[in-house]
C-alpha cells in the first residue's frame, strides 16, 4: 500500500509512561516536513503529466495541419484570351496586261491569324505549366514544413516524456526512501514501546514480590499496631 501525505498526518503513536525515546515535538516537526515534501512531489508529478498531455495534443494538431496542406487543390491559372487576328488590307488587283504567256503564280503567304492563335496556345500552355510547377513547389514546401514541425514536436514530446519519466523515477525513489525511513522509525518506536512495557511489567512484578516477602517477614501483630 503506497504511503500518502494523509497517512502521515493521520498516523498516531501511543504515549509511553516512561520518560525515554524520541522527543514528541521533534517527531511531529519531522513528520510535518515529510508531509510537505510529499505534497510538493505529488504536485510536480501532476504538472509534468499536464505538460505531456499538451505536447501530445500539439503533435496531433500539426499532423492534421500537414494533411490539409497536402490535400489542398492546385490553383487554376487563368488562360489569356487569344489576340484578335490582324487582317492586313488587300490591295486591289490591277487588270492583267495582255501578254501571250501568263506570269508565274507565287505561293500564298501564311495567314497572320493562324500564327497568332498558335502563339496564344503556346503561351496558355506555358502559363498552365508554370502554375502546375508553382503548385508542386508549394506542396513540397508545405510537406517539408509539416514534416519539420511534426519532427520537432515529436522530439519535444519525447524529451518531455523522458524528463517526466526520469522525474517520476526520482520522485518514486525519494518517496520509497522516505517510506523506509518512516517505517524504520515506526518499527523502532514500536520496539521501544514493547521494551518499556516489558520493563514496566518486570518492575511491577518485582515490587509485588518484595511486598509479599515483606508481608511474610513482618508478624501480624506488628502490622496491626
Amino acid at each position: 500500500m503506497p504511503l500518502t501525505p494523509e497517512d502521515v498526518v493521520e498516523k498516531r503513536f501511543n504515549p509511553t509512561r516512561v520518560r525515554e525515546g524520541y522527543a514528541q515535538d521533534e517527531v511531529d516537526d519531522f513528520l510535518d516536513e515529510v508531509v510537505a515534501e510529499l505534497r510538493r512531489l505529488n504536485g510536480e508529478n501532476a504538472e509534468l503529466r499536464g505538460q505531456l498531455s499538451q505536447c501530445q495534443a500539439r503533435v496531433a494538431e500539426l499532423t492534421r495541419a500537414g494533411a490539409q496542406v497536402a490535400d489542398a487543390p492546385a490553383p487554376v491559372a487563368e488562360v489569356p484570351e487569344a489576340a484578335e487576328p490582324v487582317v492586313e488590307p488587300v490591295a486591289e488587283e490591277e487588270p492583267p496586261a495582255p501578254e501571250p504567256e501568263p506570269a508565274p503564280v507565287s505561293a500564298p503567304a501564311p495567314q497572320p491569324a493562324a500564327a497568332a492563335g498558335e502563339d496564344a496556345a503556346v503561351r496558355a500552355a506555358g502559363v498552365i505549366a508554370l502554375a502546375q510547377r508553382l503548385h508542386d513547389e508549394y506542396v513540397r514546401e508545405g510537406e517539408a514544413q509539416r514534416d519539420a514541425l511534426v519532427a520537432a514536436a515529436q522530439e519535444q514530446a519525447q524529451r518531455v516524456v523522458t524528463e517526466a519519466e526520469a522525474q517520476r523515477e526520482r520522485t518514486l525513489g525519494e518517496l520509497e526512501t522516505r517510506r523506509h525511513v518512516l517505517e524504520d522509525v515506526i518499527h523502532e518506536l514500536h520496539g521501544r514501546e514493547t521494551t518499556y512495557r516489558e520493563q514496566l511489567d518486570r518492575f511491577m512484578a518485582s515490587q509485588l514480590e518484595d511486598l509479599r516477602r515483606l508481608a511474610r517477614v513482618v508478624p501480624d501483630d506488628a502490622v496491626t499496631r
